[in-house]
């Protein structure tokens, strides 16, 4: 109830009680007959009144009696305090009943009450069982709650009544005292508006009462600490979580600062220094990870702390930004991380080599004695390439080793003095295989074949340092394996080629040699098309169909990709509206947006401006971006996203797993599914590393609230994996290459089982 209020009801009461006492003695006489009927009234009603308080307040005592009883489990205590509680509960009730014999919310009181004493017995039940079933005595706390809430609401209901017969009494001795003057008149008058005023004043108070009452058990009963700190960091007040907190890691008789920060003084010091009202941490205590939110209230100079033991949360965040770089099986850092540390290396300028080392003959073993055998085997040889390192630290001091995939390893040569330095440390690998392996009590011999690149002499990119070494391996491969040899260009003939491609690109929309495929996306569940991917191709008038890796990087460094993914946009939404109206099932269409798309300011306009003219509704468009493209400006990345969730718009991470995200960031992008990337899929029948991954991308996604759609499913045993993981899509040649839309339609038109077979 607000002071002022207050102050001006009190003000009224007051001059009142003036104006009675100048008016009690003219009117003395005029109101003897009107007095005998007051005190009968007060003698037969006002007690009735008090009994029905007496009542409620017993009501009340029993929850919080119960709630000891749930918090301690003294059972004597609890039934000595119950027994006379309910039997004041029960006298009351006797009284009131002589007063109010057969009335209706009295029935519904007793039958409340006799509810409250079966929920009583069952919690009484409930907490001397071994164990004790917390949730259900919390529910059955809660019912008694509820019934206590019910019972005190017909008990002010029956108070209203009593006050109806008061009114009415009042009334009739007015009728019986008609000759008192004027003075007693307005005397009356005054009464009655004190009464009304004292009225106002004791609801607002109790609805006060139960307001604060509500706000204070929240404290009591949050599962996390919560306390009340001084400006010295003192503990004023605890809940009963930091106790039991305190408790669970073995500090019974230690002080609750414990769970505090060590210098919790000086980061009180600097928010009032700063003047801020709120303020989060991130610490450790008593080997616990916690994370704290304080609250400086002002009018009480004191500071409210919140602790949650984030743990749990940050030991797997740990793990998965683990796996995300690593390799399970051999434990060494993974092609994520090989490309990351490519990156940096060349950024230094300095001479350096990609390595990839296949190992010979792994697949004839694997046949022969199992997978088993064979992750022991990549143990000891992915130890066998460390120790050969290791040896090598004159012609190389900071060489690094990856598990690339499946038999393939990668090595990083950074600072090298000369070009042929990778080849005298790779023939010194060569000649450590050629005696045997030992895995499982068996020897195996080994070949490995190498293929290496240089940069910044063969090329800056880290992806394509890795393509360029790939392919001088598999030219050692054709020859037959157990060899090294490094990649060699022709730099003249393939800048003009690069040129010649470029400039015909620029024509090919014109031309409309550009056109766009779509492959579905298959629910699992239910194995049917709910979306397809749109993919754009290019069949060039003289050289066929070229890949899109080769002409989509040249539009994207060209800046031909913004009119092309503008066209691509349109065309992909009129045709999914095409396929509506004409019938077919209602499926979304997914389209990527390459890097410069993402990266201009009028994206969301630009798209809302598609959907407006196609007709297509925008919840049947899903809108892929890369995971590099997201984290390159977090906040960026969130505010077009938001952009575009806003119109409706479904919203995926592309490749997800070949970039580096941020847990903590990733959590703020506002999107819809992961998507995991194909490289992963293609390997995780037999490279437990991606199987691993893929599983943990697909359990992130779902902590998320995130759909997952796995692409690139090419058999089977991939489908049967993903199946188990949850994963809700998949996408590959398993079900259907890219179609073009006629066939597509035809897919659609078909039906589940058609598709199926």
């Amino acid at each position: 109830m607000p002071r002022r209020n207050r102050y001006y009801i009190l003000g009224v009461y007051a001059l009142l009680l003036a104006l009675s006492a100048g008016f009690s003695i003219k009117i003395y006489h005029d109101s003897r007959a009107l007095y005998g009927e007051t005190v009968a009234l007060i003698e037969q009603d006002l007690p009735i009144l008090g009994s029905l308080s007496n009542l409620r307040a017993n009501v009340v005592a029993q929850e919080p009696i119960l709630y000891e009883y749930y918090a301690t489990t003294d059972r004597a205590r609890f039934r000595q305090r119950w027994q006379g509680n309910r039997q004041l509960v029960a006298e009351l009730g006797t009284k009131i009943r002589r007063d109010f014999p057969g009335h209706p919310r009295l029935l519904v009181v007793d039958d409340l009450n006799r509810e409250v004493d079966a929920l009583s017995l069952e919690l009484d039940r409930l907490l001397g069982a071994k164990p004790v079933d917390w949730d259900e005595a919390r529910a059955l706390l809660e019912e008694i709650s509820l019934h206590a809430v019910e019972i005190n609401a017909n008990l002010d209901r029956l108070a209203e009544d009593v006050h109806g017969r008061v009114d009415s009494k009042a009334s009739a001795a007015q009728m019986r005292v008609d000759t008192i003057n004027w003075t007693a008149l307005f005397y009356s008058g005054a009464m009655f508006l004190l009464a009304i005023a004292a009225g106002y004043l004791i609801n607002s108070y109790l609805a006060g009462a139960r307001e604060r009452r509500r706000l204070a058990m929240f404290a009591e009963r949050n599962p996390n600490p919560v306390m009340n700190l001084d400006a010295a960091g003192g503990v004023l007040y605890a809940n009963p979580a930091a106790h039991s907190t305190l408790a669970t890691l073995g500090y019974n008789a230690g002080p609750l600062t414990l769970l505090l920060p060590s210098d919790m003084p000086a980061r009180l010091e600097s928010m009032l220094t700063e003047g801020l009202a709120t303020r989060q941490w991130n610490y450790t205590a008593l080997g616990r990870e916690y994370e704290t939110t304080l609250q400086y209230l002002q009018d009480f100079e004191y500071f409210n702390a919140y602790l949650v033991d984030v743990s749990g949360r940050k030991e797997a965040e740990r793990r998965m930004e683990y796996l995300a770089e690593h390799d399970p099986l051999t434990d060494l850092p993974n092609r994520r991380r090989f490309i990351e540390d490519i990156r940096r290396e060349i950024a230094n300028g300095r001479l350096g080599a990609v390595v990839l080392l296949s190992i010979d003959r792994l697949r004839a073993i694997v046949d022969g004695v199992g997978h088993g055998v064979a992750d022991q085997l990549l143990q000891a040889v992915a130890q066998r390439l460390l120790r050969s390192l290791a040896d090598c630290t004159d012609q190389c001091s900071n060489a690094h080793l990856y598990r690339f995939e499946g038999a393939v390893f990668g090595l990083l040569l950074p600072c090298l003095e000369t070009e042929q330095t990778p080849e005298q440390i790779t023939r010194k690998i060569a000649r450590d295989f050629e005696s045997p392996i030992h895995a499982d009590n068996q020897a195996f011999f080994l070949g490995v074949s190498i293929g290496a690149s240089l940069f910044p002499t063969d090329d800056g990119d880290a992806v394509n340092l890795i393509s360029h070494a790939d392919r001088a391996l598999q030219q050692v491969k054709q020859r037959g394996g157990g060899g090294y040899r490094a990649y060699d260009r022709d730099l003249s003939i393939q800048a003009a080629e690069r040129l010649a491609l470029e400039g015909d690109l620029r024509h090919a929309l014109e031309r409309k040699e550009l056109f766009i495929q779509y492959q579905p996306q298959v629910e699992v569940a239910s194995m049917r098309i709910v979306g397809v991917e749109a993919l754009l191709r290019w069949r060039h008038p003289t050289r066929g169909l070229i890949s899109p890796a080769q002409f989509i990087p040249l539009a994207e460094a060209s800046g031909l990709i913004v009119p092309i993914g503008a066209w691509v946009l349109e065309t992909a939404c009129a045709q999914a509206q095409a396929w509506h109206t004409t019938g077919l099932p209602r499926i979304t269409m997914a389209i990527n947006l390459s890097a410069r798309q993402f990266a201009t300011e009028d994206l969301a306009r630009d798209i809302a401006q598609v959907l407006s003219q196609t007709g297509l509704p925008p919840q049947f468009l899903e809108l892929e971006v890369t995971e590099s493209m997201a984290m390159d400006d977090v906040e960026r990345s969130i505010r077009i996203l938001r952009a575009m969730k806003d119109l409706g718009a479904c919203i995926s991470i592309d490749d997800f797993g070949t970039g580096y995200s941020s847990l903590a960031y990733l959590r703020r992008l506002p999107i819809d599914k992961l998507k995991v990337d194909q490289s992963f899929v293609r390997n995780l029948e037999n490279d437990p590393g991606d199987a691993a991954l893929v599983l943990s991308v697909v359990q992130l996604g779902h902590s998320l609230n995130l759909s997952v759609i796995a692409e690139g499913v090419e058999t089977l045993g991939q489908l049967e994996f993903l199946r188990g993981t949850g994963c809700e899509e998949i996408q590959g040649y398993y079900f259907s290459r890219p179609l073009d839309s006629a066939a597509l339609e035809t897919l659609l038109g078909s039906g589940i089982a058609a598709f199926q077979a």
